[in-house]
């Protein structure tokens, strides 16, 4: 989890390709954050992932997985 306290973190390292990015609202962050920790979570992106030699899913893909607005 990367915020916008986490100077450290995005001045001081690089990410790599593997990794992906959600912008959430202030309001959401940790909704999301705790929703994406979930083993459902995991199912469904597994589900959706691709590759043969090392699975990932794609953009248009995390389009695909439905969360629940509880604002």
């Amino acid at each position: 989890m990367v915020d916008d306290y986490s100077t450290d973190l995005i001045n001081d390292y690089i990410f790599s390709t593997g990794f992906s990015d959600l912008k959430c609202s202030r309001k959401s962050f940790y909704y999301i954050w705790s929703f994406l920790l979930t083993e459902k979570f995991d199912d469904m992106k597994n589900n959706l992932s691709l590759g043969t030699t090392m699975q990932a899913i794609n953009n248009k893909n995390v389009k695909n997985i439905k969360i629940i607005d509880p604002f």
